[in-house]
Parts: structure tokens; sequence; C-alpha cells
């Protein structure tokens, strides 16, 4: 699924008009109707709505909604929120039908010289409050929200607000975030302006629910805005094949659909020298769990084969709990050190547990150098390895995949001021060292150094001791198979959030440990 830029959503929407012969009128109705349709099918209680409008088409689409929901014998208040003398057509439209009704109280706000005659005109108990997340949307429904409390409804700004709102608006957002009952975003939560990061003086509304229209906005998705928004849920309204077939983006947004078009068919003729031999280098003293646990989650994902290149401490231990695979050790005792490797393996897995000592160090080295055209995950020690050394991260094979969280990854790419920045030096990094880099975070994110591609599976389940582990083992897996580094990124990213999205539904969400999501993996 493509994620659109506020210019090119615009387009499409123009573009949608123009081809099905309708009008933008029609096009707010049809947005409206998705809307009022969520609300009849997930808020079936008697509430209350107050409807905070602005004068644009997102301001049209709540005078619209409020329409609807009247219609529908729901007391509805709205509150106009006048932020500019120009009206748009189509709100001024809206506005007019909702009068005509005459069963909506409409008031409005008053535009101010400054913020101080706002106060004294609205609200002279307004205190300011900083922006802070509103709790999810299944949390809020289950234990504070009920028949008597009001729905709000913020339909101020939508994907056209550019820059900070004068201080009065943010005093509305204010108002809106400090209301007891439900708070509902249309399309963008107003405040928010797409394609950069916010001041952190900002006020904006804090939504429980963001409805928004063809497919997630880049702020949901990134943390800094992300966390202010528990919930999103797309209403799909029709959109331009022609134009999304032809439009380049820099993000995609990565569902079931676009995965299944990745998997690969395991045919009836084939056998276990078909799907690969993988070697997963990982372990010392104390934390050979770690390269177990990747081990098993490679075979898992469907490798062929697996040795596991340990420590001598890790031999039994390996021996015992995975005894599907086979067990190369180094010379040393408790951490690793450079190892012949009697066969060609055809996708290696290494840094888990393995420490960042001078031995490991020097085997990861000689791994580079022996095997320049077997593609590598890179993981945890190895990881801090590679950023403190630049004749490593030279030596890397073109495509391979490093796995940072968010603090190796700023050992590997420098501290980044916001998460747009984060985002540009990221994909810096990619393309300059020729990389596949995994963002992890609750979006994963990955680049090549030319496109992101946001994974949409996963759950604060994942914040577990060994998760990154059973990930690199998942992606090791799909290499040693043959999937290209950028599909088995892409992929083992989704199958790995899936499995601890079906572990959450099934079980208790705050239960999981790293081997459930080895358990739970499906394809």
């Amino acid at each position: 699924m493509k994620i659109l830029t506020n210019e090119q959503m615009l387009a499409a929407d123009r573009q949608t008009i123009e081809e099905q012969g309708i009008t933008s009128w029609d096009q707010m109705e049809k947005a409206s109707s998705g809307i009022f349709a969520w609300i009849k099918k997930n808020l079936p209680n008697d509430n209350p709505y107050h409807i905070y409008a602005g004068v644009g088409n997102n301001g049209g689409d709540g005078l619209a909604l409020a329409r609807m929901l009247s219609q529908a014998g729901k007391k509805v208040k709205v509150t106009l929120v006048p932020f500019s003398e120009i009206h748009s057509e189509d709100f001024t439209k809206n506005l007019e039908l909702l009068k005509q009704l005459n069963t909506v109280e409409i008031t409005s706000v008053s535009q101010p010289e400054t913020s101080e005659d706002f106060l004294q005109a609205n609200d002279k108990h307004f205190q300011p409050i900083k922006s802070k997340p509103a709790k999810g949307f299944e949390d809020f429904i289950a234990n504070k929200y009920n028949g008597n409390q009001p729905v709000i409804i913020d339909a101020i700004f939508g994907i056209g607000l550019s820059r900070r709102v004068s201080p009065w608006v943010q005093r509305v957002f204010e108002e809106i975030n400090r209301q007891k009952g439900l708070i509902i975003s249309i399309d963008v939560p107003s405040g928010i302006y797409l394609g950069e990061d916010r001041d952190e003086k900002d006020v904006f509304v804090t939504p429980h629910v963001v409805l928004t229209f063809f497919a997630p906005k880049l702020p949901f998705l990134l943390p800094q805005i992300g966390r202010f928004i528990p919930y999103w849920e797309i209403i799909n309204l029709p959109i331009s094949y022609e134009f999304l077939k032809e439009v380049n983006t820099e993000y995609d947004y990565t569902t079931e659909k676009e995965i299944k078009r990745l998997l690969r068919t395991r045919h009836r003729f084939t056998h276990k020298g078909t799907y690969g031999h993988a070697l997963v280098v990982g372990g010392s003293y104390g934390k050979v769990g770690a390269a177990v646990l990747s081990g098993k989650a490679t075979l898992r994902s469907g490798a062929g084969l697996l040795t596991l290149l340990l420590p001598k401490c890790g031999y039994n231990i390996a021996q015992t709990v995975l005894p599907e695979a086979m067990v190369l050790t180094s010379s040393q005792e408790e951490e690793l050190a450079p190892t012949d490797i009697p066969f060609s393996p055809n996708a290696i897995g290494i840094g888990i547990g393995m420490g960042t000592s001078p031995s490991a160090q020097g085997t990861l080295a000689s791994l580079l150098r022996t095997f320049t055209n077997v593609p590598f995950v890179i993981d945890a020690d190895a990881l801090n390895l590679v950023a403190s050394s630049d004749d490593l991260l030279r030596a890397l094979p073109k495509n391979t995949i490093l796995t940072p969280h968010p603090k190796e990854l700023e050992r590997l790419i420098g501290k980044w001021a916001n998460d747009f920045d984060r985002q540009e030096k990221a994909k810096e990094f990619a393309k300059k060292h020729k990389v596949i880099l995994i963002l992890k975070g609750a979006f994963t994110m990955i680049t090549d150094g030319e496109h992101f591609w946001v994974n949409s599976t996963g759950n604060p389940a994942l914040a577990t001791a060994g998760s990154g582990d059973v990930l690199t083992g998942v992606i090791t897996g799909l290499l040693s198979q043959g999937y290209t580094p950028l599909n088995a990124a892409i992929v083992g990213v989704y199958i790995h959030g899936k499995a601890a999205d079906t572990y959450v539904r099934n079980t208790k969400k705050n239960t999981m440990i790293a081997s459930d999501i080895i358990d739970f993996l499906q394809f």
C-alpha cells in the first residue's frame, strides 16, 4: 500500500473525481458516509456528539457527519472554528444544509486578536496543557467509555495544514483534549502538519481514534507523533487506480496482500538441500541461549539445514535443546574465535550473544573475508563491532541486512534531531554502504537506501528479551531458501510481527516470551 504525501493525496482526489465524473461534494458525502458507518458499527449507544469544525473541507466532512448523525436521531452540537476568513465551497454548502435541519446547536468560537482575547471571550479558566498520548481505543472503550459520555469529533484541519497554527486555535485543541469522552479525529489530528516533525511547544489534538482516508499518514507511523495516536483505521474511499499505479512514493505500508506476492511456494519434488544450509554464529558464556533461539527460528522459517557456530561451552546446550541443528565449536571455551567452516553456507546470521571481544571481532572479520558472496544478517554485538570499525563496515557484502534496535542504530548513523532526520540519515547510510537497514520500532521500517517499507504487524509484546534474536533467525532462514535480501527482510519482519499478533489474540498479551514467537510463526 503506497503512503502518499499531502500533494499526492490531493492529486489522487482530483484525478478520482475527474475519472468518475463526480464532484468534490460527492466525494465529501462518501467520506462522511464512511465515518458515519464506522460510528454506527462501533458506537451503538445514544451518546451526544460534539463536533468541532474548521472552515475548510475537513470542516465540511464534520458538518456532513453532523447532518447524518442528527438525521439518525443523535443529539449533536457543532462548534465552528473560523481559523480563516476564506471558507471552502463545500463547507459553506454543508453549513447551510445543517442550518436547514434546525435540529443541531451551532455555535462559533470568537476569532481574537491575541490568545489572551480568546481566553476572555471563550473560557476564562483555560490553563495551558501539553499534548499527551490518549489511551488506546479498545482500552478506553473497555474501561471508561459509556453511554453518557460525549463523542468529540475533531474536524478542524485536514491534510492541507502545513504550518503551526495560531495560539488561540491551539487553545481550542486544549479544550478538546481535556474533555471527558471519546475523541475522534477525521483524517489527521488537527494541529499536526504532515511532512515535518512538530515543535515540542506545539499543541495538537490527541485523539483516541483517527479515521483516515486512502492510506495511513506517515506521521502516524513515526515515534514522535505516532505515540499520540493509539488507534487509527482507514476509511475506504474510491481512488484512481491509474494514479496509484503511476505515482512514485518513498514509503510503502506492507500488508498481507503484499506479503503473499513475495512468499515462495514449496514444490513436491524438493528436499532439505533445496532450502539451503544456514549458518548461525553467536553465543558466549551465559549467552548461548540467544544463538539457540535464533537457530530454532532459522529452522522454523524453512531453512533445510542449520549449523550453529558456538564457543565450546555451548556444545552440550545446543545438542540437547536443538537436536535438529549441527554444531561447530571454536577453539575457545567461553567466547568465539575464528574458525574454519567446512561447507559453503547459503546464508549467515551473526552477532547474537557473541560479545565484542577482540576474539569475537576476529570471528566476524574472518567470516566477512571468507564468504564475500554469501548474504549476511548482522545483529546485536556484531552491529556494535561494525559501528566501531570502518574496516568491518567496508567489508560488508552488498545487500547485507542490518537489524539494529534504536541505540544500535544511533551508533551506526549518529544522533538524529527528529524522526524525519532519522529517516534521512538511515536512508543515506543504507545507500552509501549498499546495505539493507531495518529500523526496529512500533512500525518497523526497512530501507535499501532508495525506499522505505513500513511493517504493519507487531505489538508491544515483542518488547521482550530474545525477540530480536528470533527475527535474525527468521530472516536468515528465508535467505537460505533463496529469498532476495530485500524480500527476506520485508517478509521476515512481517511474519515475526504477525506471530506476536497471533499470540496476543489467543493468550494474555503481557506473557509472551521470545520462544513463543517461534511457536506462532506462520507462512
